[in-house]
C-alpha cells in the first residue's frame, strides 16, 4: 500500500485528536516495493517457462525438443469465457495501476537523469506484466497443471497483500480507511484463490492434466454444440419474430415506462443473452476500482484537511481578539471579526463543495462506464448488420491502423476515464463554489449587484425570446406551405424582406450564440471525455481524435473475428464435410467387407470345381481367379458407393430446394439478392428495358420483366426466332467453380429438310462442390 497515504491519514487524525506527532511513529513497510516486484520475477519466470513447456510450437523448429516449448498468451482478447476470472485478475492489479498513473511508481528505483526515466518506465512495465503473467497464463491454459501453479502463486500474493494491510500500528480510523482502500483488489485476489482450485478440479474431471491440446482448443463441433453456443443463440434469434410490446396502461405504468426509457437511453439497457468480451469487462472493472480509490482518498484526506484549516482560523481569532465581541469594541475590530467569520464560512463552503463535486463526478463516471457498455453492444450489432452510420467503414483506415488502435484501446480507455474524473471534479468544484458564494451573498443582503445585472439583461433576454417565437410562428404558418408540412416557400416577397432586416439583428445574436456554443462544447467535452465511442470532434475531424480511432480499431477487429453468422456458417460447413467423410469411410468399409466375403466364396467355388487339376495349374488358377475377382469387387464397390452417393445428393438437393422455396415465399425481399434476378437486371439494362421504380424491389413483376427482355432481344435480332420450347439440361461439371446459367446456340437439323433451326437452350451447370455443401446449408437453416 502507498506509504504516503497511510502517513497522511495518521498525521491528520493525530492533529485532530490533539496527539503529539512524535507519539506515533510513521509506517515503514517491511516489504520494500522495488525488491518485492524484482524478486517476484524469479517465480514468475519459472512458472511461465513451465507453462510454455506444456504447449507445442506450430511453425518453427517442430522437430527440436518435440516442438516444445511453445508460445503462450495471458488472455484471448476476443474470448467471452472466464469473464469474471479475468476481470478479477485485472482487478488485483488495480492498486498497481493507480500507483503507476497517479504516483509514477516504477519497479526500479532511479533518481538520476530524466532522459533515462523513459527507459526505466518501459522496463518497469515489463516487470509488472511478468509478475502477474502466471495468473493470466493459468486461466488461459485451463489445465490441472496450470491451475495448480496459478493457485499457489495467487495464494502467495494474497498473503503478502494481507500482511501489508496489517503490518503497521495505526489508529482505528486509519485502519478502516486503509482496509476500504485496498478492499477491491483484496476481494479479487480472494476470489481467484477460491475459484482457481475449483477450476482445477473441473479440469481434472475433463481430463486436461498437463499438456495444451491444439485440437481441443476450439469448440466442440456437433450440431447440438453449435446450436447451444453463444453464436448459435444469436443466429437463432435472427429467425425469430420480434415481440411487440404493448403500450403501458394507467398513469403509474406510464410514469415508470418514461423513467425506464430515460434510464435505458442515457445510462444502460440490459439485453438478455448478450455477453461482453472479457477484455471489455476487465477494462471497465479496473476503471471502476481506480475511480473508487480516487474517491476514497479525496473524501478521506481533503475534507479533513480543510476542516483543520477552518479550526486553525477560529483558534487564531480566539487568541487575538476572542470569539465574542467586547462591549467597547471598535468598528475596525468588528470588521476584522466579520472577515474572520467570512473566511471560516468560505472554508466550510469549500469543504461542502469538494464533497458534492467528488460525489457527482463519481456518479457521472459510473454512468459513463455503463453507457459505454450499452453503446458498445449497439455499435457491435450495427457492424454485424453492415450499418456504418456511427462507426466508420473498415476501409476508412488501413488494416494496420485498425490493428494498432485495437492494441491501444484498453490502456486508452482507463487513462481517459481517470482524466475525465479529475477534470469533472475540478469543474464541478468551481461551479458549486461559485453558486455557494452567490447564495452566501444573497443571504447576507449583498444582492444589489444581482438586481443590477438582471435589470441590464432582462430586456435582451425577453427580446430574444419574442423574436425566436415570432420566427417560429411565421415560418410554420406564413413562410411554408401546408403549415410546415412541405419544404416549399410561400409569400416569398415577405420572406425576402424579413430575411434582409433580420440580418442585422442576427449579428448581435450571433455573438451571444458563439459564446453559448463554446460553453456547450466545453460541457459536452468534459462530461463525455471518457466516452471513446463518441468523438468530441466533428465527423470530418474524427481522424485526429486518438481515443475514437482506438475505439474504431477495437470495434473493427471485434466485428471481423466474432461475427456470429460467419462463425456459425463456418462451423456448419466444417461439420458437413466431417459428416460426409465419416459417412463415406463407413460406407466403403461396409462394402469392402461384403466384397471380401464374396471374394472368399468365389475362391472356394473355383477350387471345388477344378479340384482334379494339378498343383501348378491350381496355383495359377487361384491367382487368376483372385486377380479377376479383386477387380470385379473393386468395381462393384465403387459403383455401389457412387450410386448411393448420387441418391443421397438427389435427396439433399430436393430438400435444399424446398428450403429455398419456403424461405423465398416467407421472405420475398430476398429474391432481389439472388443471382438470377441480378443477371436479369443486367440484361435489362443492356437491352434498354425500362424497370419500374419502386421502394420495394421485391414488388417488381418478374414474369413481365422476363417477357420484356425477350421482346427486346427479338427487336435487336430480327432473324432470331422465338423458341416455344426451352430445354433445361442439368449437368454435373466437376471443373466448374460455381452455379452458372449459360445460354448456348445449338443446331438442330430437322429430319427431311436441309435447313438449320437455332434453339435457345438453357444449360444449368451444377457443381459437385455445391452438392457437397447442400447438407451443411440444410443443417444451418434448422438452427
Amino acid at each position: 500500500m502507498a506509504t504516503t497515504f497511510i502517513n497522511s491519514l495518521q498525521g491528520i487524525f493525530n492533529y485532530a485528536s490533539g496527539k503529539n506527532q512524535t507519539s506515533t511513529a510513521p509506517c515503514t513497510p517491511a516489504i520494500d516495493h522495488y525488491k518485492y516486484y524484482q524478486y517476484s520475477l524469479i517465480p514468475a519466470l519459472l512458472i511461465t517457462m513451465a507453462f510454455a513447456a506444456t504447449k507445442k510450437r506450430r511453425n518453427i523448429l517442430l522437430n527440436m525438443f518435440r516442438g516444445r516449448p511453445g508460445l503462450i498468451y495471458p488472455m484471448d482478447s476476443l474470448t467471452r469465457s472466464s469473464r469474471i476470472s479475468y476481470a478479477c485478475a485485472f482487478g488485483a492489479t488495480a492498486i498497481l495501476v493507480y500507483r503507476i498513473v497517479l504516483e509514477q511508481t516504477y519497479a526500479i528505483e532511479y533518481n538520476g537523469a530524466r532522459a533515462v526515466k523513459s527507459f526505466i518506465a518501459i522496463a518497469s512495465m515489463f516487470i509488472y506484466g511478468m509478475v502477474f503473467f502466471p495468473v493470466f497464463g493459468s486461466l488461459a491454459l485451463e489445465t490441472v497443471f496450470s491451475f495448480g501453479l496459478g493457485t499457489a502463486y495467487v495464494w502467495m500474493m494474497t498473503a503478502i497483500d494481507i500482511f501489508r494491510l496489517t503490518e503497521c500500528h495505526l489508529d482505528t480510523e486509519t485502519r478502516v480507511l486503509l482496509v476500504f482502500r485496498g478492499l477491491p483488489s483484496l476481494l479479487c485476489s480472494l476470489y481467484l484463490s477460491i475459484s482457481m482450485p475449483i477450476r482445477m478440479v473441473t479440469a481434472f474431471k475433463k481430463g486436461k492434466y498437463f499438456y495444451w491440446d491444439d485440437e481441443a482448443e476450439g469448440e466442440e463441433n456437433s450440431l447440438e454444440d453449435i446450436r447451444d453456443s453463444y453464436s448459435g443463440h444469436h443466429v437463432a434469434k435472427l429467425f425469430q419474430k420480434p415481440v411487440l410490446k404493448l403500450p403501458p396502461e394507467g398513469f403509474k405504468q406510464r410514469v415508470v415506462s418514461i423513467v425506464l426509457g430515460l434510464f435505458h437511453r442515457f445510462v444502460y439497457q440490459r439485453q438478455r443473452g448478450f455477453r461482453y468480451p472479457s477484455r471489455m469487462i476487465s477494462v471497465m472493472f479496473v476503471s471502476i476500482i481506480v475511480i473508487y480509490t480516487l474517491t476514497l482518498e479525496i473524501l478521506s484526506i481533503f475534507p479533513s484537511l480543510i476542516q483543520l484549516y477552518a479550526d486553525a482560523l477560529m483558534y487564531y481569532m480566539d487568541i487575538t481578539m476572542g470569539l465574542t465581541p467586547a462591549v467597547n469594541e471598535s468598528s475596525t475590530e468588528t470588521a476584522i471579526r466579520n472577515w474572520f467569520y467570512v473566511g471560516y464560512w468560505s472554508i466550510g463552503i469549500l469543504r461542502v463543495c469538494l464533497i458534492v463535486s467528488t460525489v457527482l463526478a463519481t456518479v457521472f463516471s459510473l454512468f459513463n462506464v455503463l453507457h459505454t457498455l450499452s453503446s458498445y453492444r449497439q455499435n457491435l450489432y450495427a457492424l454485424y448488420r453492415g450499418d456504418h452510420s456511427h462507426i466508420p467503414h473498415a476501409s476508412a483506415y488501413s488494416n494496420t491502423s485498425h490493428c494498432i488502435n485495437s492494441i491501444k484501446y484498453a490502456g486508452f480507455q482507463v487513462g481517459y476515464i481517470i482524466w475525465s474524473y479529475l477534470l469533472q471534479c475540478l469543474i464541478l468544484f468551481l461551479i458549486s463554489f461559485l453558486l455557494a458564494i452567490v447564495i452566501l451573498l444573497i443571504i447576507n443582503d449583498l444582492n444589489k449587484w444581482i438586481i443590477l445585472l438582471l435589470d441590464l439583461l432582462w430586456p435582451v433576454v425577453l427580446t430574444a425570446v419574442i423574436v425566436a417565437l415570432g420566427q417560429l410562428l411565421l415560418a410554420k404558418y406564413f413562410f411554408l406551405q401546408g403549415r410546415g408540412v412541405y419544404l416549399a416557400l410561400n409569400n416569398r416577397s415577405f420572406y425576402f424582406n424579413f430575411t434582409y432586416f433580420m440580418f442585422f439583428y442576427n449579428i448581435f445574436l450571433g455573438l451571444v450564440s458563439c459564446l453559448l456554443r463554446i460553453l456547450k462544447a466545453m460541457f459536452v467535452g468534459v462530461v463525455f471525455l471518457s466516452r471513446l465511442d463518441s468523438s468530441t470532434l466533428p465527423r470530418r475531424f474524427e481522424f485526429i481524435d486518438p481515443g475514437f480511432k482506438a475505439y474504431v480499431g477495437y470495434m473493427q477487429i471485434e466485428a471481423a473475428h466474432t461475427h456470429p453468422v460467419v462463425i456459425i456458417f463456418t462451423r456448419v460447413m466444417m461439420l458437413g464435410l466431417q459428416h460426409k467423410r465419416e459417412r463415406v469411410r463407413a460406407q466403403e468399409g461396409k462394402l469392402n467387407a461384403e466384397g471380401a466375403t464374396q471374394l472368399n466364396a468365389a475362391k472356394e467355388s473355383a477350387i471345388q470345381q477344378n479340384g482334379s487339376h494339378s498343383a501348378g495349374n491350381e496355383m495359377q488358377m487361384k491367382k487368376s481367379v483372385q486377380r479377376d475377382d479383386d477387380i470385379n469387387v473393386q468395381v462393384s464397390v465403387s459403383e455401389r458407393v457412387y450410386d448411393s452417393e448420387e441418391e443421397r445428393r438427389r435427396r439433399e438437393a430436393a430438400r435444399f430446394n424446398w428450403h429455398v422455396m419456403y424461405t423465398l415465399l416467407h421472405n420475398p425481399d430476398i429474391r432481389v439478392m439472388r443471382k438470377g434476378y441480378l443477371q436479369m437486371l443486367r440484361q435489362a439494362r443492356q437491352l434498354g428495358v425500362q424497370i419500374a421504380i419502386s421502394d420495394r424491389q421485391a414488388d417488381v413483376n418478374f414474369d413481365k420483366l422476363q417477357q420484356d427482355i425477350t421482346d427486346a432481344r427479338e427487336k435487336y435480332n430480327p432473324t432470331a426466332k422465338k423458341s416455344k420450347d426451352k430445354a433445361y439440361v442439368v449437368e454435373d461439371d466437376d471443373d466448374a467453380s460455381n452455379d452458372d446459367v449459360k445460354e448456348t446456340e445449338m443446331a438442330d437439323v430437322e429430319a427431311g429438310q436441309g435447313d438449320v433451326k437455332k434453339t435457345s437452350v438453357v444449360v444449368v451447370t451444377k457443381t459437385r462442390a455445391q452438392d457437397e455443401l447442400d447438407v451443411s446449408v440444410t443443417q444451418m437453416t434448422n438452427l
